[in-house]
């Protein structure tokens, strides 16, 4: 393996910790939780006017997109300003953060498949003009390694762009799941706390039945 092949495996090692770190945020910490138990809970909370029952559920949610969209809505009620606007804002916050990485990964993919190219083109041309040193003095020695280089450019740099893309469409559906449970509490908290000041707006519990 070459210094050209150890810059490829230091690229597919780059996509391996973006691709971590975009599953532990997303997989692990924003959706920690149950969605439909908790929106339930929650709305079951508010609707009864135990907003600080629901506070309490919404805190211990941690990082959970659910737990801070509740939060964000009942902090907004509770210092009188608009919880729909706060929810929104918020909201938005988390479309931004659900796609952070995304095009990096479509990026890296991009770069690793054009990386296996230039490698192997690379290994042709020092074929022909190169000094093949010691191994020149075996026929055909130098142009097998050269054609083993080639070969392995662009295993690694298939490799790497097929990874990069297979984690980048996992990664999008994930967050997608996780910006329509979102959604949907963000929707039916707004009505909840709508109803509780006696404002006109529909019933929380016939909005996204299914959460």
């Amino acid at each position: 393996m070459g210094i050209f092949h150890a810059i490829q495996v230091a690229l597919a090692a780059l996509v391996a910790v973006l691709v971590w770190r975009r599953v532990r945020r997303l997989a692990f910490d924003a959706a920690a939780l149950e969605g439909p138990p908790f929106v339930r809970a929650l709305l079951k909370r508010v609707t009864a006017g135990e907003l600080d029952g629901a506070m309490a559920l919404a805190q211990r949610g941690g990082e959970a997109w659910l737990a801070r969209l509740a939060r964000e809505g009942l902090e907004a009620r509770a210092e009188g300003l608009d919880p729909g606007l706060a929810l929104a804002e918020l909201f938005r916050d988390l479309r931004f953060e659900a796609a952070d990485g995304l095009r990096t990964l479509r990026i890296l993919a991009h770069v690793g498949t054009a990386a296996g190219l230039l490698g192997a083109l690379g290994q042709y041309i020092w074929i022909q003009v190169g000094d093949p040193g010691l191994a020149g003095l075996v026929a055909g020695l130098p142009e097998e390694r050269a054609q083993e280089g080639a070969f392995l450019a662009i295993a690694i740099g298939i490799a790497t762009a097929g990874f990069a893309l297979y984690a980048r469409a996992q990664l999008k559906g994930v967050a997608k799941e996780l910006l329509d449970g979102g959604r949907n509490l963000k929707e039916r908290l707004e009505n909840a706390l709508l109803r509780l000041d006696g404002e006109d707006a529909p019933s929380p519990w016939t909005l996204g039945a299914e959460g």
